[in-house]
């Protein structure tokens, strides 16, 4: 089906079909957040993000949610977020 790509699929995988192994190395907020949580820089590719979500298995989906969080906690530091 058109417009229905790589990460169309990976976000089905995670979000309706819970998958639990899922590593979605070409969402951009993914890359981001795990830069951000494991202080690298610059932002990880997907290919160089690719071999680090391996030991992370059976449950990279985790993850990459976790990485999905960082970013606003990390970027605006985690006061913001206790006081509401």
């Amino acid at each position: 089906m058109r417009g229905i790509g790589r990460w169309t699929a990976e976000m089905y995988l995670m979000f309706q079909l819970r998958r639990l192994d899922v590593w979605p190395v070409d969402d951009l907020g993914v890359r981001q957040g795990y830069g951000l949580a494991w202080k690298l820089e610059p932002t990880p590719s997907a290919k160089q993000l690719e071999p680090l979500g391996d030991r992370f298995k059976p449950y990279r989906s985790i993850v990459a949610r976790y990485c999905w969080a960082a970013v606003p906690l990390l970027r605006r530091g985690t006061t913001d977020v206790a006081l509401r």
